[in-house]
């Protein structure tokens, strides 16, 4: 009957080697994935399709930018998108995340991860046209009624002799106190006479909306003010009087005209910039949960490749491994007692990572939150607000975002993705500690003198027997293989 001590003891030193075996795997695929930037080219691809839902597949392709071009040349060619304005808005998008400090020592360009919120943050600072190309147009019909608007209003206010008296007065004052904000916020994205081609997204956003059914409510007030003295003045057969307040009735309608045309075209202008935005925030949710979908996938694959590569190299049969710790009792206390002194190192180099890690997040928070004060606050909530319907209450806290100066590119952190020759040789330097330890074990990898003997008695086998015994220990052989893939596989954390 076996002594369950031992075979406690046998399973746990198995445990341990396997625990080795899948640390070696995680550390080969962690260079891998940093030397390859996987995640971050997969990311790249995710924002790809993300835009070629969002974008106008009619819309004109855009010259690129220097911005566009530097995140060309130092990430990868977007494929995923065959639409060229998707694909140039990509770049774009890439390169802004660039200059917020998002690359590696070496300059190239590494995401690990995009959240909603700094993607909206960040389409906050690229020029409209790339996201929204048609809305030069939209703006500048807006525009031009405010020009039309104003130019009533001035004539209005400066004729000679005064037309605005009493009651009719004090209204329109508080009409033009309504739609003043707009006008001077729609003045920051107009260059000359026409709507700025390279305004920023946020400029848009930021745009003021007025209580414009207001500004027609005190318009209709003054209106009926000037009805009322209308009235008296023919009933006193006051003929001057009379003309000069039809004059002024006529010169109101015409700017309640205008602001009625203008309150439709700031609907149609917001409408479609709101409507983009959200396809922006539905599909992120799509489309990066694929993304986390084939990340994973394709990492476990490249977990199954490495484990195949890391087992034959090793010779890692599990049936060879477990006679060898079933039979030898020193050999089992021995991957025991240095499974102990592994575990501990795990735990050392566990805390580390952690407090790594909240080290990194407190960085990030602040680099997310100098993005956020560059972008004029949360895109979202902006739109939101500035995109409701003509009855909306001006924004109090909104302050036109400026289109900025070069922005100086920061340094990158010591923490962030990248790959040396100084983490290549510390890489090299893990491994082969996992190496060595899998050799103290007592076990050693495949050897070249082992493959030439197999492969010359696979070719000139010494006779028809010992030929079908060689092949029956291959069969074990790949079998035992087999199962240490798939045991490896499940991963370190597993184990």
């Amino acid at each position: 009957m076996p002594n369950l001590s031992d075979t406690l003891d046998t399973v746990v030193a198995i445990v341990v080697v396997l625990l080795v075996l899948s640390l070696m795997v995680q550390a080969i695929q962690s260079f891998i994935k940093k030397a390859l930037r996987l995640k971050s080219r997969e990311i790249e691809r995710s924002l790809a399709e993300l835009f070629e839902h969002v974008i106008d597949k009619a819309a004109t392709p855009i010259a690129p930018t220097p911005a566009a071009m530097t995140a060309t040349t130092t990430s990868t060619a977007i494929t995923a998108a065959p639409d060229s304005a998707s694909r140039e808005l990509v770049n774009t998008v890439l390169g802004e995340f660039k200059k917020v400090g998002r690359y590696t020592r070496r300059g190239r360009l590494v995401l690990d991860s995009i959240s909603k919120e700094d993607l909206l943050k960040i389409l906050a600072r690229i020029d409209s046209r790339h996201f929204y190309a048609d809305y030069v147009t939209k703006f500048q019909a807006m525009y031009t009624d405010i020009e039309a608007l104003e130019r009533e209003v001035e004539r209005l206010i400066t004729n000679d002799p005064p037309l605005l008296q009493g009651a009719a007065s004090a209204r329109f004052a508080e009409m033009q106190a309504v739609i003043s904000p707009l006008i001077n916020d729609v003045r920051n994205i107009v260059s000359g006479n026409a709507v700025r081609t390279d305004a920023l997204l946020g400029d848009l956003i930021n745009l003021r909306r007025v209580k414009l059914d207001d500004a027609l409510r005190l318009l209709a007030a003054a209106q009926e003010s000037i009805a009322a003295d209308l009235k008296e003045a023919r009933a006193a057969n006051n003929t001057i009087t009379a003309a000069t307040l039809q004059q002024l009735s006529a010169s109101l309608a015409t700017i309640a005209g205008i602001v009625g045309q203008l309150s439709q075209r700031m609907d149609a202008a917001f409408a479609t910039l709101r409507a983009k935005l959200e396809h922006v925030e539905t599909w992120y949710d799509t489309i990066m949960h694929g993304f986390e979908e084939r990340y994973t996938r394709r990492m476990r694959d490249v977990a199954i490749y490495i484990s195949i590569c890391v087992v034959v190299f090793l010779n890692a049969s599990f049936f060879r491994i477990y006679h060898n710790i079933a039979t030898n009792d020193l050999q089992r206390a021995l991957i025991i007692q240095e499974g102990e002194e592994i575990l501990d190192e795990q735990k050392q180099s566990a805390a580390g990572d952690n407090s790594n890690r909240g080290s990194n997040a407190a960085s990030n928070a602040n680099t997310a939150g100098s993005t956020n004060s560059n972008s004029g606050g949360n895109i979202n909530a902006n739109v939101n607000a500035n995109a409701g319907n003509t009855n909306s209450s001006v924004t109090p806290t909104v302050n036109p975002t400026p289109t900025p100066a070069a922005t100086p590119t920061p340094a990158p952190t010591p923490d962030e993705p990248g790959v040396t020759m100084e983490e290549i040789n510390e890489q090299r330097e893990v491994i082969e500690d996992y190496v060595e330890a899998y050799e103290g074990f007592g076990f050693s990898p495949l050897t070249w003198e082992q493959v030439k003997t197999w492969s010359s008695r696979l070719v000139a086998p010494p006779s028809s027997k010992e030929w079908w015994t060689d092949r029956r220990h291959d069969l074990i052989t790949i079998l035992g293989w087999s199962v240490m893939v798939l045991l490896l596989s499940v991963g370190a954390p597993f184990w």
